[in-house]
């Protein structure tokens, strides 16, 4: 598993096989995860670009970075999946986990609709699981070819290893986008609470 970047942003009380937040949540977890009585904010990276549609251009002053880039058209077809197992140590009764992503725009009016799907599905299940469906018409940054950030909450927590499968495109054929430039998206992560 590759290196996660980690925050402490809160403290639990053990209570035998149980541990606690200060806000009275409660989170089963066995013994022998290792947790030590607190959690972290955890990221997991998600954008890979050996198996997708890629670009290595220019953005304005972003050059020889790899990232997806999504046109004003009909025509626009590339669609970002990547299946995943959630990790062990995801503290199944925290915080709702968050799909980030950062992005860019050739021009700097109008909205984008990002299409933002997250299902899920375990062991003799016989159907997903939707976790996430998100068609939201987004502000893009108001300089040309500059990265913003945006988090959006899964609606359904996962389960410990279960199967997650990420879908991210642009609904370039919605009334709501009306952004006539070309969206890049430069990375991509999950973010969840998680034991230490």
């Amino acid at each position: 598993m590759p290196h996660h970047n980690t925050t402490e942003i809160s403290q639990f009380s053990f209570n035998k096989n149980k541990i606690q937040d200060p806000f009275g949540k409660q989170a089963q977890i066995q013994l022998e995860r290792g947790a030590s009585g607190a959690a972290r904010l955890r990221r997991i990276p998600l954008f890979t670009t050996h198996a997708y549609a890629y670009a290595i251009d220019t953005h304005g002053s972003i050059a020889d970075l790899a990232h997806l880039d999504y046109a004003a058209s009909a025509a626009t077809t590339i669609k970002f999946f990547l299946p995943f197992i959630m990790p062990i140590d995801y503290v199944e009764g925290g915080e709702f986990p968050t799909i980030n992503y950062r992005f860019s725009s050739s021009t700097t009016t109008g909205n984008v609709v990002w299409i933002v799907r997250v299902d899920s599905i375990g062991d003799e299940a016989t159907a997903q699981t939707s976790l996430l469906d998100d068609t939201t018409a987004v502000a893009v940054p108001s300089v040309a070819n500059t990265v913003d950030t945006r988090t959006v909450s899964l609606t359904t927590r996962p389960q410990i290893n279960d199967t997650i499968n990420l879908e991210l495109t642009r609904d370039d054929t919605s009334g709501s986008d009306t952004n006539a430039g070309t969206l890049s998206i430069w990375s991509v992560w999950l973010e969840y609470l998680a034991f230490f």
